[in-house]
């Protein structure tokens, strides 16, 4: 009866319950016959549980939702039909199996030592007469709409003690001239505002105005409104938390549902309704694989070790390309900064992907690139002449109308007379040179670059990008007009550049 672990957030009100898994998990279809009442006697902090059994049948217990099952301990009725559990401890649930001896499968029974014969009394040695808090509201209160930034606890407190609560492990602020003391409201309720959600925190209590010991309670708040998202439930495909939570301490864990029901090892007991972990699958992204074709998944979010929301019900997953009308790059997240102008420039059929499946985000940006993305999104006008200036664009290449159709416009003139450079990457000062062009080079202003001098071919380029929004440097002093450019930052400036 090790690995303690507290669940005061959600088993304070349990009493006894079972749980009998399908018929298909038992041998011949025998079905055990389920715990349905038992009482334990303390002796100190240790107890013994005692319960009706069934001859035929075997026992084993284990705490709640922690550790293996061990059947090779289990426990089979005396001559007198009882079965009983030493070592059972204060505040804790526990799973008590039993089966048909020797069969698979069991029937569940939650036993709680928070309530009833089990309920724990405070230890003198901690404060004469104090009472831990008792919980009226298990559930945190959130606004009725929208995501829940801070979070409210409320519980029954006692009229003659005073409440403060602070983050778990660190030291409560009884400070008589703060305000972090909290005392019962007239109907009895205590509550603690401003809490920051999926966090443990610790609520300590003593008698009003008092040096006397405290005693103490955990609780770990709620998390509500984070789901995971993808662009469809395929193979290949990226699934990820949105919004992820600002609170640093919330860990992850993808699930994926049980397929059969699992009749032995550390899952057993879990059903087709129910999620087991997938191992390493801990990050706010997961990459969908074959091992999930067909199935539901599921995140945990977790506080402190302990659960505290869950987004589930995820698919079912299928193979990759199943849905013909969802986004084809899966090297595009969906939080990527370059995610609606990518979007944009597929839809309008500014630019396609290196592949069918990929983008290249960072990829460089050639000015053959550049120009031809220009030239798409002004609807693929025909040049009005044919001359061309430059020996290294010819007829046949995929830029050739684009180049032309820049020339005629005044949008750029090449890197010398007679060369374009179409192989070259674009630089920053290029790009923003290119789209000044296309957009009729209108009023620029002024910028607040110290690296763009008044007297740059790219300075009102630069400063009509800035005043317009189309990008805001890559700092707020330097322009960076010699960086090289990759594909999602082209696309972007372009998308920016229609945007305004």
């Amino acid at each position: 009866m090790k690995n303690k672990k507290k669940h005061l957030s959600i088993l304070l009100a349990l009493a006894m319950a079972f749980v009998l898994l399908p018929a298909a998990a038992f041998a011949d279809d025998a079905l055990p016959v389920p715990v349905e009442e038992a009482s334990i006697v303390w002796d100190g902090e240790a107890g013994t549980l005692t319960m009706p059994g069934t001859s035929g049948q075997e026992y084993a217990a284990i705490e709640y939702n922690d550790g293996v099952l061990d059947w090779t301990q289990a426990i089979e009725p005396d001559a007198e039909g009882s079965v009983q559990f030493t070592g059972i401890e204060k505040n804790f649930t526990y799973d008590i199996f039993t089966r048909i001896k020797g069969a698979d499968g069991a029937a569940m029974t939650l036993y709680s030592t928070y309530d009833g014969s089990g309920s724990q009394e405070p230890d003198p040695a901690e404060g004469e007469g104090l009472e831990e808090p008792k919980w009226f509201s298990q559930m945190p209160e959130y606004p009725e709409e929208g995501d829940a930034e801070t979070v409210t606890v409320t519980f029954a407190g006692n009229a003659e003690q005073e409440y403060v609560i602070c983050e778990k492990g660190e030291t409560p602020d009884w400070a008589a001239d703060g305000d972090a003391i909290v005392c019962p409201d007239e109907d009895g309720a205590v509550g603690f505002a401003g809490l920051t959600p999926a966090t443990a925190y610790t609520i300590y209590t003593r008698a009003v105005g008092t040096e006397s010991p405290v005693v103490s309670a955990d609780v770990v708040t709620m998390l509500c409104g984070s789901e995971a998202v993808c662009d469809a439930y395929e193979v290949g495909r990226v699934l990820m938390v949105t919004p992820v939570p600002a609170n640093a301490k919330v860990t992850y864990q993808w699930c994926r549902q049980v397929a059969t029901p699992i009749v032995a090892g550390e899952y057993e007991g879990m059903t087709r309704n129910d999620y087991f972990p997938i191992e390493g699958a801990t990050a706010a992204t997961y990459t969908m694989t074959e091992d999930d074709l067909g199935k539901m998944l599921a995140v945990k979010f977790l506080a402190g070790g302990e659960e505290v929301h869950m987004a589930e019900d995820l698919g079912p997953v299928e193979a990759f390309g199943t849905d013909e009308e969802a986004f084809p790059f899966l090297d595009v997240p969906l939080n990527a900064y370059y995610r609606a102008a990518v979007e944009w420039a597929t839809e309008n059929g500014i630019t396609g992907g290196t592949s069918k499946t990929t983008f290249g985000p960072a990829a460089p940006a050639t000015r053959g690139q550049m120009v031809t993305f220009l030239w798409a999104a002004a609807g693929s006008p025909e040049p009005e002449s044919t001359e061309n200036p430059f020996a290294d664009v010819k007829e046949s290449d995929y830029f050739y109308k684009p180049v032309l159709w820049a020339v005629e416009k005044g949008i750029t003139a090449g890197v010398t007379a007679d060369k374009f450079g179409p192989a070259q990457t674009v630089t920053r000062a290029q790009a923003v040179t290119f789209l000044y062009g296309a957009a009729g080079r209108p009023e620029a202003g002024t910028e607040p670059f110290a690296d763009v001098a008044d007297t740059d071919w790219f300075a009102a380029p630069v400063a009509w990008a800035f005043n317009d929004g189309i990008t805001s440097g890559t700092t707020k002093t330097t322009f960076g007009p010699e960086q090289l450019c990759v594909r999602s930052q082209i696309v972007t400036f372009l998308y920016g550049s229609v945007q305004h």
